[in-house]
């Protein structure tokens, strides 16, 4: 889910579908912490991943949305599973 960027500024609606409703069947604890930890990286490191798949910089404004949703994870799954 997170690991995923839009190749191209017309995808913006389905990297958000993608980022927003994702599947989930089991999830690690220790992949949605790391993942956290990546989303805080330099973020130098995600414009040049961006760079290099030719995408706008207007794609960076999805990671804090991205962050919270991460954060929010264990809880829907606690709540689904309870």
């Amino acid at each position: 889910m997170v690991g995923i960027l839009p190749s191209n500024k017309n995808s913006q609606e389905t990297w958000m579908k993608l980022s927003v409703c994702p599947v989930v069947h089991s999830v690690n604890i220790t992949d949605v912490l790391w993942t956290e930890r990546s989303l805080d990286a330099d973020k130098s490191h995600f414009g040049h991943i961006s760079e290099d798949l030719d995408t706008s910089r207007n794609d960076m404004k999805t990671l804090p949305s991205l962050k919270s949703q991460v954060k929010e994870l264990p809880t829907r799954i606690l709540k689904k599973v309870g």
